[in-house]
């Protein structure tokens, strides 16, 4: 039987950035590793606040690649237009990735783009149930168009070298004595960060340091709002962080927290920094709110709390540095996450979903 040709088409796309680039990278790397599957790539390099463009200076290439395809991929809903004129002109099969925000992003004049151009295709991969939810407001018909897949991984942080001392050099701080809880990933409001800080960080031990990776439009509010609660000395952040000292950060620290609130039209579709972090053996605690319940599995790779509400936060967290993770927990952690959000056990389903979309479109020769 001939290899499945597929065209994968990207305005983000790298393995150093966001959810969204990163699985977009890692998806086609993945599908490029299997033997019966041929994957061509049309993917845009430039400066993100341009991408739009591409909408228009990758037509006459995906036009033309479609042609020789079995089916066409959608890095995001974005990219609909492209979707949408591939379909009319070469009748080919287009599948497309939801990642939550590309879709609730409230915009009116996006809304209308969305529906154009957004509801003609022939599958939908949202990449949670709570993204789902969103997705089933755009009237998709039938329902067998849409299969929930959730981002794979690569075991890429594990490191059983990283040592302590390794976590000390990076914060320039000796921390024998204290309990490290880690956050990683864009500093958004949703995210909860000064909310945590707030809320949270006053009611547990001073022993507790709480360490941010990441850099975003929150970056000055959650430092005022340490230091407006007299925990100056009890934040580091760190700003955005290289592999290596991530790879320290994810192997180092006791715990790692993700506290995100609501706030409207802002949802995360899912959440690969917890399960990165799950992966390295750490517990993870996470609201337990949209697409994160799809990255925790309660009580296996982590802990989710209800958002907004400090008191489960504080029980849980003050029991931990009482009773810190033993190694076997850590472990169990450690081997849960990898059997169930590593791509091994998951590219299969999309190579499913993309044979059985292209049905009757495979090339026999």
């Amino acid at each position: 039987m001939p290899p499945l040709r597929v065209t994968f088409i990207s305005r983000a796309h790298t393995p150093h950035a966001g959810g969204m680039e990163r699985l977009n990278y890692e998806l086609v790397s993945q599908l490029k590793n299997l033997p019966d599957v041929n994957v061509g790539t049309i993917v845009y390099h430039g400066p993100r606040i341009l991408s739009p463009l591409f909408l228009f200076t990758g037509i006459f290439k995906s036009l033309s690649a479609a042609r020789q395809s079995d089916i066409v991929h959608l890095g995001d809903p974005t990219l609909s237009f492209l979707g949408y004129l591939i379909k009319k002109l070469t009748g080919k099969p287009v599948a497309v990735t939801v990642h939550g925000l590309d879709i609730s992003y409230p915009l009116p004049l996006y809304q209308f783009y969305l529906r154009l151009f957004f509801t003609r295709f022939d599958l939908y991969l949202p990449i949670s149930r709570h993204v789902n939810q969103i997705l089933q407001s755009k009237n998709i018909s039938p329902a067998s168009k849409i299969i929930v897949i959730k981002p794979g991984l690569n075991d890429q942080y594990f490191s059983s070298r990283v040592k302590r001392r390794h976590l000390d050099q990076l914060l320039s701080l000796d921390t024998a004595n204290k309990f490290i809880i880690i956050t990683v990933g864009r500093l958004i409001k949703r995210k909860g960060h000064a909310w945590f800080i707030a809320n949270i960080l006053p009611k547990l031990p001073s022993h507790v340091l709480y360490v941010i990776a990441g850099a975003g439009p929150e970056t000055d509010n959650i430092q005022h709002t340490a230091v407006q609660h007299g925990l100056g000395d009890q934040l580091i952040q760190l700003g955005r962080v290289s592999a290596a000292n991530l790879e320290v950060l994810y192997n180092t620290a006791d715990a790692f927290v993700q506290p995100n609130i609501h706030i409207k039209n802002d949802h995360e579709g899912y959440g690969l920094v917890l399960v990165e972090a799950a992966l390295c053996g750490l517990p993870v605690f996470a609201s337990k709110m949209e697409g994160m319940t799809d990255a925790i599995h309660n009580g296996q790779n982590g802990i989710l709390l209800p958002p907004e509400n400090p008191a489960p936060w504080i029980t849980q967290l003050t029991n931990l540095t009482a009773t810190p993770l033993s190694s076997e927990k850590s472990l169990q952690i450690r081997d849960y996450t990898k059997q169930h959000h590593t791509w091994p056990h998951l590219i299969s389903k999309y190579k499913k979903a993309f044979k059985k979309t292209a049905g009757k479109n495979l090339s026999l020769t």
